[in-house]
């Protein structure tokens, strides 16, 4: 794997990931634009990632060639439309585990141990009394304050699993995270990859991933009507008050 195939993993990783954060206002266009690239994304026409604009036609290319190359090696697949037109790309769970060892993120360990936690807490005071919603509370080990980044790392370990859908994420009507299993089968996930993880790309999989997100915050949604999923009751009571 050359280094314009590690970035290309690293882009496309950014941009998915952009696509399963939770996303947390519903009054927003993010929320629309989130929650139809979900939608296209578990339809087969692959993620919001698409080759950069731009470059001659050598370099347009060679890097359709380095796309290629890697949907051959099965680390991602290619969506087209009429079998020509780029439409999107989605990593493999194998391509998926080498993006995140290269760019220091958690894997899937972190994730089955984000699981075990859902579980754990399934009759804790941090559990809705309906529909088995779990509080990022309660993962976090924190409250709302001023500082957010142990919510932050509940993302990140939560991400190969919101990928896979096997858990979801949904945010109540202020902003407050949730999340629930969806599947409980036992996962056939790859082997963690032995890569060494690299600043210079993990900045690229940041840039990447905020501007995915800056995208969803000003595009102008399909269906800007379509509110596309209900957010939860701010008022969601929880097992603590049963």
């Amino acid at each position: 794997m050359n280094e314009t195939h590690r970035e290309l993993v690293v882009s496309i990783l950014g941009a998915t990931d952009a696509t399963w954060l939770p996303a947390r206002d519903p009054r927003s266009r993010q929320w629309l634009n989130t929650y139809a690239s979900r939608r296209a994304f578990r339809s087969g026409l692959g993620g919001p990632w698409r080759p950069s604009a731009g470059g001659t036609e050598r370099v347009r290319k060679r890097r359709q060639r380095d796309l290629d190359e890697l949907e051959a090696a099965g680390l991602l697949v290619l969506s087209r439309r009429r079998e020509s037109r780029l439409t999107g790309a989605e990593l493999t769970a194998v391509g998926e585990s080498l993006a995140r060892a290269i760019v220091g993120l958690p894997g899937w360990p972190g994730a089955l141990a984000s699981e075990y936690e859902l579980n754990r807490l399934a009759d804790s005071a941090f559990a809705a009394r309906e529909g088995n919603w779990i509080s990022e509370r309660g993962l976090a080990g924190c409250g709302y304050g001023d500082d957010t980044s142990e919510f932050v790392v509940v993302e990140n370990l939560m991400l190969p699993a919101l990928v896979a859908g096997r858990v979801v994420s949904l945010s109540d009507g202020v902003g407050r995270v949730w999340y629930r299993l969806a599947d409980v089968s036992t996962p056939d996930v790859p082997p963690e990859p032995a890569a060494e993880a690299c600043d210079q790309l993990r900045d690229l999989y940041d840039a990447e991933l905020r501007r995915q997100l800056d995208h969803f915050s000003v595009a102008q949604p399909r269906s800007p009507h379509e509110i596309e999923c209900i957010p939860l009751r701010c008022s969601l009571a929880t097992k603590e008050a049963a």
